[in-house]
């Protein structure tokens, strides 16, 4: 059967080496007026403000905490042989918060009280609310579950939702979670571009957007399912983690579910024991489709490869498992998403695959070795190819007649100091950009689909453990502290990235 598909597959690369795409032309909307009267400017008051976005046709989402108090975080460079800057210490404020749109109210939480009404608020991310950046991004949890979105259905309730500062760019966020619909991925974040005010200060601009978590109305796992990430940023102080055999040195498993308030010992020990099964699997060269998704796997790389996103280990690598039973631990497969943060995406045309799928920190690089997989992966290509960026643009095509003065609350960012660090576009000329970008991105693609991804061949010789000559998560040191090597002898000490060491004599 494998060889068959992958015969099949051949021919399909084949077909694809010669085939063009549908024109676009149709989905270029006409360049606006950009000129737009607004009497703003940095010392503008907060009732000049609130007048101004009461003519707009935006929702504004207006925080008011106790005391007045913002969000602050302190900042943790990474430890050593690990990777960026991330938030500390970021503890939420308390308050309440009232949506609302040319004046009218449309949600209102309450004061607060613990189980019952209000929000709280506090910074999140990594480098989206590093030092220095001018709009920090936010975890918003309501104490009662409510659609901030404001859409006509029950079932989309929620306590989590994120408001992110980077969002505004462009119409990254709205077209990556198409894309990743289009490719296949069960459930992709929903988000609308808002008004942020908090304790009378204007923040600006923001994409309002779901969180990332368990539900039926978004990552749909059982009680004794879980989501992991392979996470460059498993060092934060509270973080719970582990490490799993063949991760990089500076990488780690974090829990996106369960979260740290409903953790138990068990949940680590059963997601651990799993996810060595699979590398070990992989990195013995087996396949492994009885133990992961082959299809969301295909799915998630063919968006990212879509839209050749530029992130590596900051790409967000989700991992998701219905449930674990202990007597059957794989009757449910791992599953990969969502795609998450679109920063780095959409951005730079080139010939080559998403930089994810090259990169030694994670599976993708041993599944492209496995015809099986290609296989797959090729024929969802095939199947997507012609709808996906009419899909696309069909979608930001619809959501920006539907949010027609995004480009407004981008000027008043410019207008009134609060971000000059993201360039001014208006979101017709984001989606025209959109247009260009598939009919370059698909001969590329078509071109990638008869080799496998740039660099892989080089990548598999260096993904060795420096004395060992196997994958792990350890650095090793001669006595007198330099750094160990294969020629090094006498007693060595092995450090794991999780501060743990060991001496052996080689």
């Amino acid at each position: 059967m494998k060889i068959m598909r992958y015969m099949f597959s051949t021919l399909a690369l084949l077909l694809v080496a010669f085939a063009g795409i549908m024109p676009l032309s149709a989905h270029e909307l006409e360049t606006p007026d950009t000129i737009v009267s607004l009497s703003l400017n940095p010392e503008s008051d907060i009732t000049e403000i609130r007048r101004e976005l009461k003519r707009l046709d935006v929702f504004v989402l207006e925080f008011t905490t106790q005391r007045a108090e913002f969000p602050t975080c302190d900042y943790m460079d990474h430890p050593e042989g690990c990777n960026g800057t991330s938030i500390i210490n970021a503890d939420y404020v308390q308050g309440r918060l009232v949506i609302t749109k040319g004046g009218v109210p449309f949600y209102d939480s309450g004061e607060y009280e613990a189980k019952t009404s209000g929000v709280r608020v506090k910074l999140r991310g990594n480098s989206s609310s590093a030092d220095g950046v001018m709009k920090k991004s936010y975890k918003v949890k309501l104490s009662k579950k409510a659609d901030l979105l404001l859409r006509d259905n029950s079932k989309l309730k929620d306590k989590d939702w994120i408001l992110l500062g980077l969002g505004g760019k462009k119409l990254n966020y709205v077209a990556g979670a198409e894309v990743a619909r289009a490719c296949g991925m069960p459930w992709e974040p929903e988000g609308r571009h808002v008004a942020v005010i908090m304790n009378d200060r204007y923040l600006g601009c923001y994409y309002l957007v779901e969180a990332v978590g368990a539900g039926s109305h978004r990552v749909n796992i059982d009680d004794s399912g879980y989501i992991v990430e392979n996470d460059a940023y498993w060092w934060k102080p509270g973080e719970v983690y582990f490490k799993s055999n063949h991760q990089l040195y500076e990488m780690g498993w974090t829990f996106k579910e369960p979260d740290t308030d409903d953790f138990h010992e068990m949940s680590l020990d059963n997601v651990k024991w799993a996810i060595n099964t699979v590398e070990q699997r992989l990195y013995e060269g087996k396949d492994v489709v009885d133990m992961i998704d082959y299809d969301s796997f295909a799915a998630w790389l063919l968006a990212h490869d879509i839209m050749a996103t530029k992130d590596g280990y900051g790409s967000n690598i989700f991992l998701q498992k219905k449930d674990f039973d202990p007597y059957a631990p794989f009757s449910s497969k791992f599953q990969m998403g969502p795609l998450w943060d679109f920063d780095a995406c959409l951005e730079e045309n080139d010939d080559k695959h998403a930089v994810i799928s090259i990169l030694p920190g994670f599976w993708i690089h041993k599944l492209w070795h496995d015809p099986y997989f290609k296989g797959i992966y090729t024929e969802l290509w095939l199947k997507v190819r012609d709808k996906i960026a009419d899909q696309v643009l069909d979608k930001t095509e619809k959501y920006i007649k539907e949010n027609p003065d995004i480009y407004k609350l981008r000027v008043m960012d410019q207008m009134l100091g609060v971000d000059i660090q993201t360039p001014l576009t208006h979101p017709v000329n984001d989606h025209n950009d959109l247009v260009k970008w598939f009919e370059t991105r698909y001969g590329q693609l078509n071109m990638l689909l008869t080799g496998t991804p740039n660099g892989v061949e080089d990548i598999e010789e260096t993904d060795k453990d420096p004395v060992m000559g196997e994958g792990g998560g350890k650095r090793y040191y001669n006595v007198d502290g330099t750094q160990a090597d294969k020629s090094s002898r006498g007693i060595i000490i092995s450090v794991g990235s999780d501060g743990e060491s060991v001496k052996y004599l080689k």
